[in-house]
């Protein structure tokens, strides 16, 4: 009988401690006030109630049913997050107003999944595929408020003036870097960009069934893209393990995307030579839209008009879709390369270091 109660004793503890373990887990929205508030540009009409309770329309201050809703593109102001409201003012043609709207309206969770401090530096966004919103920085205090596709929904400390958070998105794969302080696979001896690309070299993507290109590898997979051409990936999964951020080198299977969403890219000129360098990650254009990105590698050394590059799927023009690395004689003007990938040349560089 003893032994049996003891058991039933154990199970209960084990339950309670599981049970408080889960609780743990979430976090409590951060501290707002009018000295300390949060930030954020909505993104649809949300309507605006009187009180707390969330059920007549109109405004707190003045009381009156004016304007009561948030436009799409308000730069609003958050006071004080509950499970059930969230009070706020927001911009109107006759001056600010202030009043509630439903916490649902915002956040699918009544509290925050997490609560971290962020140890990099990624892009946010005002919403998925949005235009830059900012960035968080080392130090940052992160509140995790939900998911959108493949974007975190934050709330992070970004204090101006009197504004101490904004609510923005991050791409997932920024966001489970930072708060780890790399990936997960990131390179552990702080090895450069270009010496990670150069140990891929001989690395080939494998066909699906045995049929088709090569297009099927490790970089697309881990970027969620696999199947598709990826010299874009092969980059990003290079800067991922170097802890590069994405406001310099973007997360991204399009080469594209990656050259105009990094904040330090440069279109090629005549004296890109000059300032190019090992770890740079350049771009191919055909020679008849030379603003059209459509090939991407890693430069490892430059010496005089030469540019050796490592770059994933060289196929279409090297054989096997394997990773290489390429010695190109390129002209100082036109970036039209000399030697190799007839009728191409390089239309810029994004600037690592």
């Amino acid at each position: 009988m003893k032994r049996k109660l003891f058991g039933i004793l154990t199970a209960v503890i084990c339950m309670v401690t599981t049970l408080a373990g889960t609780s743990a887990m979430a976090a409590s929205w951060p501290s707002l006030s009018s000295s300390a508030y949060c930030e954020f540009t909505a993104q649809k009409k949300i309507n605006v109630y009187k009180d707390s309770s969330c059920s007549t329309r109109g405004t707190s201050s003045p009381k009156k049913s004016y304007n009561a809703y948030v436009a799409k593109g308000d730069v609003c102001k958050i006071y004080e997050i509950t499970s059930k409201y969230i009070k706020l003012s927001y911009p109107t043609s006759s001056g600010s107003r202030t009043g509630y709207i439903k916490r649902g309206s915002l956040f699918d969770v009544s509290s925050p999944s997490e609560s971290v401090t962020s140890k990099g530096k990624a892009t946010t966004y005002t919403k998925p595929d949005g235009s830059s919103y900012g960035y968080t920085e080392n130090g940052d205090q992160i509140f995790k408020c939900g998911s959108d596709g493949g974007y975190t929904i934050i709330i992070y400390t970004a204090k101006s003036g009197k504004r101490g958070y904004k609510l923005a998105y991050v791409k997932t794969l920024d966001y489970n870097r930072i708060i780890k302080g790399t990936s997960s696979s990131k390179s552990s001896n702080n090895r450069s960009l270009a010496d990670i690309a150069k140990g891929e070299i001989d690395y080939q993507g494998t066909k699906s069934n045995g049929k088709g290109t090569g297009d099927y590898t490790k970089y697309g997979k881990w970027i969620g893209a696999d199947g598709q051409q990826w010299c874009a990936s092969f980059v990003s999964w290079c800067a991922d393990r170097a802890g590069i951020p994405s406001s310099v080198i973007p997360i991204t299977a399009d080469c594209d995307a990656m050259k105009n969403g990094s904040t330090r890219y440069h279109k090629w000129d005549s004296n890109s030579l000059n300032f190019m360098k090992k770890n740079d990650v350049i771009f191919f254009a055909p020679t008849s839209n030379p603003s059209d990105a459509t090939h991407t590698g890693i430069i490892t050394k430059i010496s005089g008009t030469s540019v050796s590059v490592v770059e994933g799927n060289t196929g279409p023009y090297y054989g096997p879709d394997i990773v290489r690395e390429i010695t190109y004689t390129v002209d100082r003007n036109s970036g039209r390369i000399v030697n190799g990938y007839n009728g191409y040349c390089f239309c810029g560089y994004i600037s690592v270091d």
